[in-house]
């Protein structure tokens, strides 16, 4: 009997220990995005992960790097915008125009760099009113794609209303309701001579 408990324990610790590490997991590099890696510059990024995660195969990662930057990405690759070889470009121009808070990943190749060799890292930033351009501070870019312009992330939040709002369309209501009740009581008198 108690051969059959050692051999069940080891079984769920193996099978526990299987699904944690999973094929999909990225390993991060030592070196750290920054904030100032892009202009406008980002309020959040994540990474540099090992490789070039911006691809198909990658889905797991991508939507996890974006989930603790405040977004949960649909995982839909085919509807993202991508660019694809970038040859080591200073600038990133998207056919999408940027608004508000954008999420994107940015993958930078080898290039010289020391301390950054085939890595990829993901930004959250506000791109303002309008622009289609991002500037890079980093050289060896590679690969950019843009999973969502004009978004509302996790942490924030649609405005509520102020109660002086809600004052104004209540009695916006009431005075509507009040002059199609008095237009109903004027009714049509017909006289017969």
């Amino acid at each position: 009997m108690r051969s059959l408990t050692k051999f069940a324990l080891s079984a769920m610790t193996i099978l526990a220990a299987g699904s944690l590490s999973t094929q999909a997991d990225a390993v991060v590099l030592t070196d750290s995005c920054s904030l100032t890696e892009i202009v406008p510059n980002a309020s959040a990024c994540t990474g540099y992960f090992l490789g070039n995660l911006i691809n198909d195969a990658n889905i797991t990662a991508q939507h996890d790097a974006l989930l603790s930057l405040g977004f949960d990405w649909d995982n839909n690759f085919a509807a993202a915008e991508k660019i694809l070889g970038t040859g080591g470009a200073s600038s990133v121009n998207f056919a999408t125009p940027l608004s508000g808070i954008t999420y994107i990943g940015l993958h930078f190749g080898g290039g010289g760099l020391a301390d950054l060799n085939n890595g990829t890292a993901f930004f959250k930033f506000d791109a303002g009113s309008f622009t289609d351009l991002i500037q890079l501070t980093r050289s060896a870019s590679s690969n950019a794609i843009l999973y969502s312009t004009g978004t509302i992330g996790l942490e924030e939040v649609a405005p509520v209303p102020e109660p002086a709002t809600w004052i104004m369309l209540i009695a916006g209501f009431a005075l509507v309701g009040a002059s199609l009740r008095r237009k109903q009581k004027q009714t049509v008198r017909l006289r017969f001579a």
